[in-house]
This record gives C-alpha cells, sequence and structure tokens, in this order.
C-alpha cells in the first residue's frame, strides 16, 4: 500500500534545488543558482512539516572569473555530508544563470559554526560541473568531473583529514553522468553512459575501476539527436542487490559477487515502468530515488517530453514503489508540485522519522514547492541499528561514544544520479523526553565508519549532548537512513555526582577532541582546566590550613614536657601523634568531596588507556589531539602521596628530637663536635627520601 504526502508550512518563498541530512538531525538546504543556504530544523515532535527555517552563510566568493565567478552559485552540483558532520560541496554545471560553464570550484561547511572554507581543487583540473561523487568506508571521497575536463576518465580523492588530493583511478570511461553506489564488499558501482551496455565498479582496495559485467537491458539514454547519455538514480537494497533505474524506462537488478570483489558479478532485468499517452515508457532522466524503512523504494520517473525546453526530458513527475520482494512496481500518490515539474528538478531525502523529503519546481523555477512523504508499513527488526554501549548518565556540553551494529544503515538510501547526492549512511542520535522537551538531536561524527551493511561488526559514532538540554529521564535512540533503534533510557545531569554511596556507572565515557585541530565545539577541554583549577585552588586552600594547625602543635611540643607530663597530655589530647591524627582526619573531611573528583578523573584515565588501544583504527582522531586527563589524574595522586610522606615525615623528626631533647636534659652537655659539616649532612640526612624532587 502506497504512503501519503502533506505540504510544509512556514518555509521560505525560495526555490530549494539541492538538501542534505545534517548530523543534528537538521536539513541543509540550497537555493536554486544562489549561494543562499537555508537550515529546516524540526520541532519537538520531530516534525519537519512544522519545523523552523534558519538563513545561513551563503558560499564563499571562490569561483573562477572566467566561470561567472568569483561569485558561486552553483546548480546541479556534487554534495556530501562527511565523517566528522561536515559538508563538503564541489562544482555546478551552471553559475548563478544558466550557462553550462562546469564550474570548477570546491568548499567545505561547518555546521557547528556556520562557516565556509574554500578547498583547493583537484590538480591540473578545468573543470567538475555536475561530477558524481562518493564518500568511501574510510572517510575518504571519490570525485568524478564532467566530460569538459582535460581528461573525461579522471578521478580524484579528497582526503579531509590532510586536507589533500590524491589521483583516483582512471575509469573505462568518461565519468559524466554516471551515478556511484557504495557496496559493502569495498567498492563502487556505476552504470557506464558513454559505453552501452556496461557497468564498472571501482575497487577501493586497489584504487582501480574493473568491469561489472554487462547489463542485458539499456539503461542509459543513447547519444544523440541532441540527447545526453543520462541515467536515473541507483539504489542499494537490504537484499544486497542494487536496483537501477534506467533513462529509457527499463530497470536492471546488479547482485555483486560473493567472493572477489573484482568479479563483475551478475545483472537481471527488472520491471519496466508503464508507457505514457504516445506508448514509451517512463523514465527517469536525472530524476531522484529513495530507499524507505519498509524496504521499499521510492522512485520518480515520467513521460519524454517529445518538443519545448523539456524536449528529451521525463516530465512531468510521477511517483512509484518499487517491491524488491514481489519485484513490481507500485503506482504512489504525487504532490501538486510535480504536475509541472520535470523528473530533473526534483530532489528526495530520507528524514530521521522514516518520512521522505521531496523538493521540485518547475523549468526555470518559477514555480516551487516543497513536500514530505509519509510511507506505510515499518522496517523490519534485523534492518534495525542496534545499541550494544553506551553512557546511561549524561551531561549537557559533554561528549560520548556509542557502540553498535549497522549505525551506518543497509544502504545509502538516497540517489540522484551525477547532478546530486545526498547519501544518509551515517548514524543519528536521539534523545526523547515526553516531559516539556519532547525530541533534541545529538550532533553526530567521527564515525569509525562509513560503510554501509556492516552486518554483526561493532562500529561506533560519537554525539554532543546540547548545553541547553534539561536534566531529567530520556530514552536515547540511534537512527540510520530512517529506521531507528530500540531505545535505551539515559539519565541527564547537570553536575557530577561525588558522593560515596552514589553508585557510579561505570560506562560512563567522555571523549575530548582539541578544537583548533579538529574544529569540534564541545567544551570539554576547557571544563577540564577549570575542574584543574578548582582543584589547586582548594589544595592551596587545605595546605594553608594545615600549616596553621601544624604550627599550633609546634607550639604544643616546645613546651617541656616529662615522661609522666607527657602521658597526663597524652590523656589530654595534646599528644603530638594525636594532634596529627585529628588534624589529618578534619584534613581528610575537608578533602572529602576532592577525593571523589579524583576519582572520576581516575575512571577518566582508565578509560583513555582503553580508547588508546583502539587509535589505530581511528585515523581521524590522532592522541595527541586528546587533552591528557589521564596523566593530569596521575599528577595529582602523586602529589597527594608525596604531600602526605613529607608531613609524616616531618612529624617523625619532631619526635625524635623532642626525646633526644628529654635524653639531654638527663645527661652532661656533650663536647662540641669536631668536625661541624659531618654533623650537618648528618642532619640532613635525617629528612630522609621524601623530598621535592617528587614533585
Amino acid at each position: 500500500m502506497p504512503g501519503s504526502w502533506q505540504p510544509l508550512k512556514n518555509k521560505p518563498n525560495v526555490n530549494i534545488d539541492a538538501t542534505l541530512l545534517l548530523t543534528d538531525g537538521a536539513v541543509l538546504c540550497h537555493e536554486y543558482l544562489t549561494s543562499n543556504w537555508f537550515r529546516l530544523a524540526p520541532d519537538d515532535r520531530s516534525d519537519y512539516a512544522n519545523g523552523t527555517w534558519t538563513p545561513l552563510s551563503p558560499m564563499p566568493n571562490n569561483a573562477p572569473v572566467s566561470q561567472n565567478g568569483p561569485a558561486n552559485a552553483p546548480l546541479y552540483f556534487a554534495s556530501a555530508v562527511l565523517r566528522d558532520g561536515t559538508v563538503f560541496c564541489a562544482g555546478g554545471e551552471d553559475n548563478g544563470v544558466y550557462n553550462g560553464v562546469d564550474l570548477l570550484a570546491a568548499e567545505i561547511y561547518d555546521p557547528t559554526d556556520d562557516t565556509w572554507t574554500p578547498i583547493a581543487t583537484p590538480p591540473k583540473w578545468t573543470n567538475i560541473g555536475d561530477g558524481a561523487s562518493c564518500v568511501l568506508p574510510d572517510g575518504r571521497l571519490l570525485l568524478g568531473c564532467a566530460n569538459t575536463n582535460f581528461d573525461a576518465n579522471a578521478t580524484a580523492i579528497w582526503d579531509p583529514e590532510s586536507g589533500s588530493w590524491s589521483a583516483g583511478g582512471d575509469g573505462l570511461d568518461s565519468d559524466s553522468e554516471e551515478g556511484w553506489t557504495l557496496l559493502p564488499d569495498g567498492t563502487v558501482l556505476a552504470v557506464q553512459c558513454s559505453s552501452i551496455p556496461d557497468a564498472q565498479k571501482y575497487v577501493i582496495a586497489t584504487n582501480s575501476w574493473v568491469s561489472a559485467g554487462v547489463i542485458p537491458v539499456t539503461l542509459p539514454q543513447a547519444p544523440g539527436a541532441g540527447f545526453v547519455p543520462e541515467m536515473g538514480p541507483q539504489i542499494l537494497l537490504p537484499d544486497g542487490r542494487v536496483f537501477a533505474i534506467g533513462a529509457t524506462g527499463h530497470t536492471g537488478l546488479y547482485t555483486p559477487p560473493t567472493t572477489t570483489p573484482t568479479d563483475p558479478g551478475t545483472w537481471a532485468v527488472g520491471p519496466d515502468f508503464p508507457v505514457d499517452s504516445h506508448g514509451n515508457l517512463k523514465a527517469a532522466l536525472d530524476a531522484p530515488a529513495c530507499l524507505l524503512p519498509n524496504g521499499n523504494v521510492l522512485c520518480c520517473v515520467g513521460a519524454i517530453a517529445l518538443s519545448g525546453g523539456d524536449a528529451g526530458f521525463s516530465t512531468p513527475a510521477e511517483f512509484y514503489e518499487f517491491d524488491p520482494i514481489s519485484g513490481t512496481l507500485i503506482p504512489a500518490p504525487a504532490p501538486a508540485i510535480a504536475g509541472i515539474s520535470p523528473t530533473y528538478n526534483c530532489r528526495l531525502l530520507i528524514l530521521p522519522t522514516g518520512q521522505a523529503l521531496l523538493s521540485a519546481c518547475s523549468d526555470g523555477g518559477a514555480s516551487f514547492d516543497m513536500a514530505i512523504y509519509t510511507p506505510s508499513g515499518g522496517p523490519r527488526n534485523a534492518w534495525r541499528p542496534e545499541i550494544t554501549h553506551v553512557p546511561h548518565r549524561l551531561h549537557p556540553g559533554h561528549t560520548y561514544r556509542l557502540h553498535g551494529r549497522q549505525l551506518n544503515g543497509l544502504s545509502q538510501a538516497c540517489a540522484y544520479g551525477d547532478d546530486q547526492q545526498m547519501a544518509t549512511n551515517y548514524p543519528l542520535v536521539r534523545l526523547w523526553c515526553p516531559h516539556h522537551v519532547g525530541a533534541v538531536y545529538c550532533r553526530t561524527f567521527d564515525h569509525s565508519t562509513m560503510s554501509v551493511a556492516t552486518g554483526q561488526t561493532i562500529h561506533h559514532t560519537h554525539f554532543a549532548v546540547p548545553d541547553h538540554l534539561p536534566p531529567g529521564e530520556y530514552r536515547l535512540t540511534v537512527i540510520a537512513n530512517g529506521i531507528s533503534s530500540h531505545p535505551v533510557d539515559v539519565r541527564v545531569d547537570r553536575r557530577w555526582h561525588h558522593s560515596h554511596d552514589h553508585d557510579h556507572d561505570h560506562g560512563e565515557e567522555i571523549v575530548e577532541f582539541d578544537h583548533e585541530e579538529s574544529k569540534y565545539k564541545d567544551k570539554d577541554a576547557k571544563e577540564a582546566k577549570e575542574k584543574e583549577k578548582d582543584f589547586k585552588d582548594v589544595k592551596e586552600k587545605d595546605t594553608k590550613e594545615f600549616k596553621d594547625k601544624d604550627k599550633d602543635c609546634k607550639e604544643c611540643e616546645e613546651k617541656p614536657c616529662k615522661e609522666k607530663d607527657h602521658k597526663e597530655c597524652e590523656h589530654k589530647g595534646c599528644k603530638e601523634k594525636e594532634c596529627h591524627e585529628h588534624m589529618h582526619y578534619a584534613h581528610h573531611e575537608k578533602r572529602h568531596e576532592l577525593g571523589e573528583l579524583m576519582h572520576q578523573v581516575g575512571r577518566i584515565a582508565e578509560r583513555l588507556e582503553h580508547i588508546e588501544g583502539e587509535l589505530h583504527r581511528r585515523p581521524f582522531i590522532r592522541g595527541e589531539e586528546r587533552p591528557s586527563v589521564g596523566e593530569r589524574a596521575l599528577y595529582h595522586e602523586e602529589f597527594e602521596r608525596h604531600e602526605h610522606e613529607q608531613h609524616e615525615e616531618e612529624r617523625r623528626r619532631r619526635e625524635e628530637e623532642r626525646h633526644g631533647t628529654e635524653a639531654r636534659s638527663a645527661e652532661p652537655a656533650p663536647r662540641a663536635p669536631e668536625n661541624p659539616a659531618a654533623t650537618h649532612e648528618s642532619g640532613q640526612g635525617r629528612r630522609g627520601p621524601g623530598g621535592p624532587k617528587k614533585r
């Protein structure tokens, strides 16, 4: 049974042509042929139809002057959400107006501070245009180019960690108009648009392209008669096959090899779309599709226009759901805007709610609208992400690590082709509190993988708890491709617990990052320094009190005290040993809370030692980027131990001197030593080994 559409409310009066899902649950929206971007955030019921729109910083002026620059206002460009939560954009078929310049520009958007940063373009490249792109499992990005580039078969790889480009393998033909699909076996599938009916795939391990077999039906539109070899989207299904939607009205189903990834795999014929009023198959010439949580594929096709400005393209847009189990295409309703929109002006994005967001406009962009599709049915439990570990006590402003299975989902889920990419194969974290708070999304970043369909392998992500989050009981879920995990109960506290009677949550962990290096906007490092300062202030205060009490004890010990009087003094509580014991007891009580703080820091140090064992598997976080909280904890522990040894040694020295005074009062005065220096050295030796060298 197909789903239903609902309009968006309170949307700005702008034409949205590109949408990407940020890792904090908001939607990043680009305005048609401008440098403007907007942010759509859901309401506290996780409702995007009633969400809030916010204008964002415009793209930087980094376009070549020869390509209508320096203003960067692209249309039909490469885009992706990267592993650290930033957004990559590159190229553009047009810039500001319809000019077909195949723009050479690239930039990174950081949602944490709403800033754009221009980056270099691949060396020797003269154009990017409407290039295809795909984020690889290790976080790097594979980029294709328009056919006007110096080498139409060339690809390039952007490494976000080093901020540099390297050469990707040359394709078996031009990568223009291709759509790329990431597969679980470490390859990227493409239907070749210049060598019909062949397919190819990129093997990540060898940085090379190999054959992916011959397709039994023609999927790309054959070039000629003024047509370009366009292609429809490709979607990886939950059963491991790829559903490829053709620009000819045909579809194909690709099954990857089960042994060696470099083997070609096999193709099978999929269902054809219905015919239009002219007897031609409805087709997808540059059109979107997305994988719904129920396992069906929502796809967009249209009749082929025979004349007019859209001649050769599919218009107006119609929608179908492909059912992989029955292998059939089910007609789905369409919103009103679809009646005047060609398929190439439509975009589909899977939301965390499992709904699909559509943005569409007429040819030229004069009329536009957005709508949300709610499918019927839900996912199988086997498709859900699974949480295997998450801290059960959280604190606003802190960052935590979540472990689980299938955190990236079973597919990239959203596809269009070369003109736009909006994959959602990364985890989102949502907190739900029914009392006056509702749904809150936590920004996720530094996922351990960007792969798909990872099976039983445990991976992790990091999430930042918002600073403003009220304390209380919450239900935490992790979401991938609109499919939510089963919830885990957590508690958000405003402050740390220091009581001995409190049952500490040993699953709690805090991961800190260097702000300058990683550009993460968490405040853990700053808070750690403030806690260290508080620790020093308390220590200085306690040390002063200790010295004052120690002075009182010295006045007590300077009074002459015979053995009998000394025993009486013992009963009165004036014995130096008891005095020091009482002093230490009071001192210990005053440091009780400080000791509990040190216990917390010690637990953090133990956790960091465990994390260090995994750092070689986490190339995006280097060991030197993490504040040495464990080292600080060990230092303070050593300082405490040394201070205690000093006080004990001082107490023993004074007791020895007192007993020596009593003995000298009953004996004749000794002669002066022949070697004063030796006596001085001997006196120094009585201080023992607990000197300042340990400090």
